[in-house]
């Protein structure tokens, strides 16, 4: 195909990025470099720019003589980086190149290198294992797209995206090198629902750090990186820690899912401590009306108007949760299922009518609604029925922990037999 003295479209250039066409760049390349490393890294370049203003809009006269005209210009770019580049990788021993630095100069060149290092651990797997296979172990872009399956060009892009990151990275690190990394208590309380022996995610939940991913993780999904980078963690770290969040103690069942493109969501319900006292309050303003029967009322609104299309989960054992109230409790309590003690609470008032209170009800299967759809992620609202659950046992807590003091309930002044056992505070 004669590409000489011809008019073109800029989309058309790719036709002309073959085998061929690299081997002669490459060419190019070692006759203006030290050795194969560079001229890689050239040639990646140089066909970086090509591809690059192929996705443009324009039009080129005479093909090859811009093609070589692209490389001298890249090569010009290259060089005036070079020393830049120089100071930012080290290519060979540490320990060599620093003892040719003047002694006043060693603890700067440390530091230097402490900060590469650090912005390569701050990389995702991908990009971090190319630039210590290309820059640590000294391997070619041929032998590492060997290793990985892959393609030389796809080694080359990936190692061009991750030296223009750590550079980048290396000069912000003066404005954020002095953040320290110290999380602020963050407890959740997070019960179970039915058989905890099929997988309890919760045992993976309760370190300080899964606490934080979790959160962060909550309102929209996040990846490894963003995750890193607003904990002020090397991503290497936060990658191991999804992986055990996502799989939970059965590979099947964690406090996290993946979303696809490298993103993790929360995958039970956890809501702020706000939503939680909103959520509770919406029962507890209801005493003493609050039994069983108005709960089930409540849930069959909910389920026969707010939430019919939506499926609800089916799995031998679920996990819902809050955010605990002045840091005091820890993730993952002994707890497993609350049932036993909402029988407890509703046992005296099971012969309400199945409606009984109805307009009451609706009014609070609205404003739950309301509530549920602003506090759970939208892939998790099938599980809507466990803020329901955690409203109610807020309820009994309440109850059954002080509730003269919660100004629900008054001792009666003639004993306990009085016929005003239990009557509600005007």
């Amino acid at each position: 195909m004669d590409a000489w003295g011809e008019m073109m479209k800029n989309q058309e250039i790719l036709n002309y990025i073959d085998n061929k066409l690299i081997d002669n760049v490459f060419n190019f390349c070692i006759g203006r470099t030290k050795d194969n490393y560079e001229a890689q890294e050239l040639c990646s370049d140089i066909i970086y720019a090509l591809v690059k203003t192929a996705h443009t809009e324009g039009e080129i006269t005479d093909l090859y003589p811009w093609i070589w005209q692209v490389a001298g210009n890249t090569w010009l770019e290259f060089m005036k980086h070079k020393k830049q580049h120089q100071e930012v990788f080290c290519e060979c021993d540490s320990e060599k190149l620093l003892a040719l630095v003047p002694a006043k100069d060693e603890d700067i060149s440390y530091r230097l290198l402490e900060k590469v290092y650090r912005q390569i651990a701050f990389l995702t797997r991908t990009y971090r294992e190319v630039m210590i296979q290309y820059y640590i172990d000294g391997l070619t872009t041929a032998d590492i797209a060997r290793i990985q399956n892959t393609t030389e060009t796809n080694v080359r892009q990936k190692l061009l995206w991750a030296r223009g990151k750590v550079k980048n990275g290396v000069k912000d690190m003066e404005q954020i090198n002095g953040r320290p990394l110290v999380f602020y208590e963050m407890n959740y309380i997070i019960w179970g629902y039915g058989r905890p022996e099929w997988g309890e995610p919760r045992k993976v939940g309760i370190r300080t750090l899964s606490k934080h991913i979790i959160w962060l993780c909550r309102n929209k999904p996040m990846g490894a990186a963003g995750i890193a980078e607003q904990l002020n963690v090397p991503t290497a770290y936060i990658e191991e820690e999804l992986e055990v969040l996502t799989g939970g103690t059965n590979g099947e069942y964690g406090l996290l899912r993946r979303t696809g493109n490298g993103r993790y969501a929360i995958n039970f319900i956890l809501l702020s401590e706000t939503a939680m006292k909103k959520a509770a309050q919406l029962y507890i303003g209801q005493m003493p009306k609050v039994s069983r029967s108005f709960c089930d009322n409540v849930e069959r609104i909910l389920a026969e108007r707010y939430f019919a299309d939506y499926e609800e989960p089916s799995r031998p054992f679920s996990v819902f949760g809050h955010v605990a109230a002045d840091g005091t409790r820890c993730a993952g309590g002994d707890r497993i299922c609350p049932m036993n003690e909402e029988q407890r609470l509703y046992e005296v008032s099971d012969r309400f009518p199945k409606k009984c209170f109805e307009e009451k009800a609706q009014e609070t299967a609205k404003q739950l609604d309301a509530l549920i759809r602003r506090s759970v992620p939208k892939h998790l609202l099938g599980e809507w029925r466990f803020v329901c659950k955690l409203a109610k046992m807020q309820v009994f807590e309440s109850v059954e922990g002080t509730p003269a003091g919660q100004g629900i309930l008054t001792p009666p002044v003639d004993g306990i037999f009085s016929k005003a056992c239990c009557t509600r505070v005007v």
